[in-house]
């Protein structure tokens, strides 16, 4: 009587230690983007220090690794910020449709 009861017991605990490592494990491949919010059009290189050190540096184009592996491209113009560019590892599932419609629209600094 007791092996039947100590097997689906094993069993429960087995299963609620798999959820927990799971949820961890979701929770640690998330990343935070708000991160990048200080990041404008018309900044120097030298103000990018927030992002710490670039993967690849060119003299036109700046990449930075994420911690989701995700790559953040910035495109320099005479060593400002001209645009930047997020290329997600895996792509974000937008819920909201009204967010679908938008389209985002890159302007000259001094527009």
């Amino acid at each position: 009587m007791k092996k039947p009861i100590l097997r689906w017991t094993l069993s429960a605990s087995a299963v609620f230690l798999i959820a927990i490592l799971a949820l961890v494990s979701a929770r640690n491949k998330m990343h935070d983007y708000s991160t990048l919010s200080p990041l404008r059009v018309g900044m120097t290189v030298e103000e990018l220090g927030f992002l710490a050190s670039p993967v690849s540096v060119s003299s036109r184009e700046l990449v930075y690794l994420l911690p989701d592996q995700s790559n953040l491209v910035i495109a320099l113009d005479d060593g400002a910020v001209f645009s930047a560019m997020l290329e997600l590892k895996t792509p974000l599932k937008i819920q909201d449709p009204s967010l679908r419609n938008l389209t985002f629209v890159q302007m000259r600094m001094d527009d």
